[in-house]
């Protein structure tokens, strides 16, 4: 049986089109007490019109002092980071972002016995989605997945 658990975090809207990734590095460094700019996170990370690229976002959370690191998601792993109040940032393709074909980043940041909750950056607001469409999500993106830590 799946328990719940859900992280309690700032709920950032990210300031710019393209600033999706630093906007949740943003959200996560205030969760380990850190708070930023997200311009500047932005420009730590390299960010373009065209958004951030993982291995850049890893390199600016790393020169910021954090750990950083790009990983293999499963459910479970998510879980784990979850129990131990670490959000974890996924990409997905968004549907709802007019005239995009890149990746747009969230923040999960809970799970129930009914799915899979994160934190949409450019929405300002929490989704749960049941756990066959999440993990969907997750295979349409490698399994790939960020988390930020001290």
């Amino acid at each position: 049986m799946i328990k719940e658990k859900h992280i309690t975090k700032p709920h950032r809207k990210q300031e710019k089109r393209w600033t999706c990734l630093p906007a949740c590095i943003r959200i996560c460094l205030e969760l380990l007490g850190k708070k930023l700019d997200e311009q500047k996170i932005a420009g730590l990370c390299k960010t373009t019109l065209f958004g951030t690229k993982p291995e850049n976002a890893e390199k600016g959370v790393k020169e910021l002092g954090f750990n950083c690191s790009r990983i293999t998601l499963s459910l479970n792993n998510i879980f784990n980071f979850v129990s131990r109040e670490i959000p974890v940032i996924i990409w997905i393709y968004p549907a709802y972002i007019e005239n995009t074909k890149t990746l747009h980043s969230v923040i999960v940041n809970g799970y129930s016995p009914k799915g899979v909750v994160y934190f949409d950056p450019y929405l300002k607001k929490e989704i749960e989605e049941d756990y066959v469409t999440f993990s969907d999500k997750l295979e349409g993106i490698n399994n790939q997945g960020m988390v930020v830590w001290k």
